[in-house]
């Protein structure tokens, strides 16, 4: 029974595995976001850094998930007027 749990022995990662250059940020995208008002700075940030839902953001603001979805695209079109179109490849 105890070689059945035992570990088995795996290779090391590749640490060359991922494919191409990580995507760095953009600055001009960032310094826009840091220039939105505070309320809508905070939600675009929990939504597209940390990748929370509506509800979950009006939870950390201490909202409603309505609110917080209106901060986020108050936040988007301020960016969108701001940037304009961006090329996406």
């Amino acid at each position: 029974r105890s070689t059945a749990r035992a570990p088995v022995p795996v290779e090391d990662p590749d640490s060359g595995s991922v494919a191409g250059e990580p995507e760095l940020p953009d600055d001009e995208l960032w310094a826009r976001v840091r220039e939105l008002p505070a309320k809508q700075r905070q939600a675009v940030a929990l939504r597209f850094v940390i990748g929370l839902e509506h509800r979950e953001i009006g939870e950390a603001m201490d909202t409603s998930a309505e609110a917080a979805r209106r901060n986020v695209f108050e936040g988007l079109d301020t960016l969108r007027a701001h940037l304009g179109p961006r090329d996406r490849d």
